[in-house]
């Protein structure tokens, strides 16, 4: 086991814990590599569109290839702020918390209340720490388990979260050696079914940008425009 495993999986824990108040976000400034890309006139697929069994995800930056429609139609409209760390970035990772980020880490938001993010671990993880992790993000406090979800990899887990006034889904799965997570937090007034729909949209455009082999296996069920 990797001499650092540990402590990357309690401050990722930590991060899931505060997602939905603080971001785990680092810089003020959005850099440069962070932002929409170019949308393609593809339609938007949805989980259920792709074998995320089949999937496997590069343990690199992604931020700069996640289709902007996607990040519209999971918020609501265009995001006002990106922020994003790498893997050996001396980052907040929690508020009171600074230390070396072990991961790589993409957040856009439009307000507290309303957030996308996702990131995947740098260190490699086995099908053993995949089904530790697992075990315990079901712990989370105030989450539990979305039933009937679509899978997110190997040794998926999807919570749903309440916290603050927010409403939160996140989806974590192993992808050949990559452990990804994705998360987008929306005000409690946005009811559950549309959360899930535009999570799944979410989640879905955060996996194709993370690999390129993440394409569609059946007609997309979700449509590109965006959901107030």
């Amino acid at each position: 086991m990797p001499p650092r495993r540990v402590p990357l999986l309690v401050l990722a824990l930590v991060c899931v814990g505060v997602l939905a108040l603080a971001g785990c976000s680092s810089d003020e400034q959005p850099p440069a590599d962070v932002g929409p890309a170019t949308p393609s006139a593809s339609p938007l697929p949805s989980l259920g569109d792709i074998d995320t069994l089949r999937t496997s995800v590069a343990r690199a930056s992604f931020c700069g290839t996640v289709d902007g429609r996607a990040l519209v139609k999971a918020l609501g409209k265009r995001p006002r702020k990106a922020t994003s760390y790498d893997n050996g970035d001396q980052t907040v990772l929690a508020p009171g918390l600074k230390d070396v980020a072990h991961e790589f880490s993409c957040t856009w938001s439009l307000g507290r209340q309303k957030m996308a993010r996702a990131w995947v671990f740098a260190p490699p993880v086995t099908r053993g720490q995949a089904e530790a992790d697992r075990a315990l993000l079901r712990k989370t406090a105030g989450c539990e388990p979305l039933p009937k979800a679509p899978r997110f990899g190997a040794s998926t887990v999807t919570l749903t979260c309440e916290n603050a006034g927010t409403h939160r889904i996140l989806r974590a799965g192993l992808f050949g050696d990559a452990w990804l997570t994705c998360a987008l937090t929306l005000p409690d007034s946005v009811k559950a079914a549309d959360l899930e729909r535009r999570s799944e949209t979410w989640c879905a455009a955060a996996l194709q940008a993370a690999s390129p082999s993440a394409s569609p296996t059946a007609s997309p069920t979700e449509s590109a425009s965006a959901t107030s």
